[in-house]
């Protein structure tokens, strides 16, 4: 909280950079959207979603790229020079998790007009499937948008490690993260081996396509919400026996 509310002061001495984020996100959004209503004009539906229904899957997923972007956006920055300039000595002189302090390192509030547009698209899909609003909805909704934010750290977090072992790791985290743009789409229009990728491997599909397909088109088994619990423990624990060879690899700057 403490870290909050100095990076929220930081950012009340920022607003012009505030509102040019901002304007620069929704410039994105819009964008996507005109290129999804380009496509359904060509075609009803795209692998059984319709425009409303992929409208709720686009804005699901910026929602969740947008928390993640909110929280965690330093890890770029460590990835690119914290390791080869020496800047990870100074979390380890504090008694706090290391890891932990590089992710509440700095907030970036310009995310918020990624979430606020994410939630006003998912929430006009509903409206516009006719979908009452009910607690099972909100229920659901929450927890895969945790069940995202996890994949989502857990994944730059892998990302950021290797440089560790290679300095900077900058390039390796843009090539892994920038696999996430598939997840803005059905992952069933893609070849079968993408798909497992999607799912098992990094499981970005898991931060849009199956949130909406349990949310929206059909019931989550039970068999269903005990393999994602699975799967997210699985990448937890991955992701934290890696960060923590990364760090044996660890040398100083000596600076």
């Amino acid at each position: 909280m403490i870290r909050f509310k100095y990076s929220f002061k930081i950012f009340s001495n920022s607003l012009v950079n505030f509102f040019i984020g901002v304007t620069a996100f929704l410039l994105i959004q819009i964008s996507g959207l005109f290129f999804i209503s380009i496509i359904f004009k060509q075609t009803p539906e795209i692998a059984g979603f319709n425009l409303n229904q992929m409208i709720a899957l686009y804005g699901f997923s910026q929602i969740t790229r947008g928390l993640d972007h909110f929280y965690s956006d330093y890890l770029w920055f460590f990835a690119s020079n914290g390791v080869i300039s020496g800047t990870y000595d100074k979390y380890l002189t504090r008694p706090l998790n290391p890891l932990f302090q590089i992710i509440i390192e700095t907030v970036q509030f310009d995310a918020l007009g990624e979430i606020i547009t994410g939630f006003a698209l998912y929430i006009y899909s509903l409206k516009a499937l006719n979908i009452s609003f009910s607690y099972t909805i909100l229920v659901k909704t929450i927890f895969f948008i945790v069940i995202a934010c996890i994949i989502y750290t857990s994944i730059k977090i892998i990302g950021t490690t290797f440089a560790f072992f290679i300095k900077r790791s900058f390039t390796v985290l843009r090539a892994i993260y920038s696999v996430s743009d598939f997840a803005k789409y059905p992952i069933t229009i893609y070849p079968k081996v993408m798909q497992m990728i999607l799912t098992y491997i990094l499981a970005y599909g898991f931060t849009a396509y199956y949130p909406i397909k349990y949310i929206l088109l059909e019931p989550m088994k039970i068999k269903d919400f005990v393999s994602i619990i699975f799967l997210i423990v699985i990448l937890i624990v991955f992701t934290s026996i890696f960060w923590k060879e990364g760090e044996k690899r660890y040398e100083s700057s000596g600076s």
